[in-house]
């Protein structure tokens, strides 16, 4: 018998609670979230995966169509601001007083590999789940779609597991087959 949705929700909270406090696993994330990761690195990551969309599309004859899913970063005055940071760690791999120099060719350099043109954003919201919460017709400004996990939203636009839900993706599809056919 295949388990209900809910059933399924609660052994995937299961499994990362296991996998969250696992020692090993915790020791591999600190190390990297004090020796490699910043929000420069994380734009540098985007960039060179972006990079590879763009010559298998290129390869394949395809377009790219980047729709950001939950991340409102994904904007030219996020991406300049994290590319100006230069990173400084202390011996034991903390960040310590961040400079905002500019590198001004490696930036412009930067900045131009990231394809601005193929953004799109659905019926101009900057991210999928932004579109799902303005369906919710009692919600505000200040809600979020994370205080709807276990719940789902008053008119199901987000699950229980706060991503958008069936109908959500019917209306972005709706929109993405718009945006193509423009």
């Amino acid at each position: 018998m295949i388990p209900n949705f809910y059933e399924q929700l609660q052994q995937a909270k299961n499994w990362l609670t296991q996998k969250k406090h696992d020692p090993e696993r915790q020791n591999l994330w600190r190390g990297y979230s004090k020796t490699i990761w910043s929000e420069k690195f994380g734009c540098l990551e985007q960039i060179s995966n972006i990079q590879e969309l763009l010559l298998w599309c290129k390869s394949k004859n395809a377009e790219l169509i980047i729709t950001p899913g939950f991340d409102r970063r994904y904007n030219k005055p996020h991406f300049e601001t994290a590319l100006q940071t230069e990173i400084k760690r202390d011996i034991s791999g903390n960040m310590v007083d961040p400079d905002f120099k500019l590198f001004k060719p490696n930036i412009d350099s930067w900045m131009n590999m990231w394809p601005w043109d193929k953004m799109f954003r659905p019926d101009g919201h900057e991210t999928f789940i932004d579109l799902c919460m303005d369906q919710e017709p009692t919600l505000t400004s200040n809600d979020y779609f994370f205080q709807f996990i276990d719940k789902g939203s008053p008119d199901m636009w987000v699950t229980p597991c706060s991503h958008p839900s069936a109908k959500a993706h019917d209306l972005f599809a709706s929109l993405l087959y718009n945006h193509i056919n423009e």
